[in-house]
Parts: structure tokens; sequence; C-alpha cells
């Protein structure tokens, strides 16, 4: 079995970067940058075998729509730690 579907059976739902990186609306790349830069980490990772692959969660996505909205192409940007670490640190909603 693959790891896409491997994560496709995830509950709660976890997404792999390519998964990810559409329903953010930014390139793979981008995302791959982010995590490289500091600029937003994904909240887990699992090993499949010898292979880390970094899993995000919905709350991820939206927060790295939230990101994506608040960085202007081109710059660093400054005090966006601040506001991802609030992101993450608002209660979730329940799902039913």
């Amino acid at each position: 079995m693959k790891i896409d579907e491997q994560v496709r059976r995830m509950r709660p739902p976890r997404y792999t970067v390519a998964q990810a990186a559409p329903l953010v609306g930014k390139d793979v790349d981008t995302l791959r940058r982010w995590r490289r830069e500091g600029i937003y980490a994904p909240s887990q990772s699992r090993w499949f075998g010898a292979l880390e692959v970094p899993l995000y969660t919905y709350e991820d996505i939206t927060a790295m729509r939230t990101v994506a909205k608040t960085l202007k192409p081109g710059r660093k940007p400054h005090g966006l730690g601040r506001a991802v670490a609030r992101l993450r640190s608002r209660p979730r909603p329940r799902r039913r």
C-alpha cells in the first residue's frame, strides 16, 4: 500500500505536502520552504519505513491559509511566528 493511501485512511484526516498544497492554494515547494525556514511546520510527522513524512491536519491547513494571506511575495515575515502560535492555541471546535 502506498503512503498516500495509508494517509487517506487515517482518522481524523491527515494530509501529506502534496495533498495539503492545493487545499492551501500554494505550491508544494512553497510549503516545503515554509517548513525549512520555520514559517510554518506541520503539527505531526510519521515514519513509513525509513521515510519521515510530515502530516498536516485540517487546523494546519486553516492556519496556512491565514499565513498565505499575511505573507507578501518576496518579503520576510516579521512577527508571523506569534500569529501562528495564537492560531494553534485557539480552542478547536468539536466535530460531530
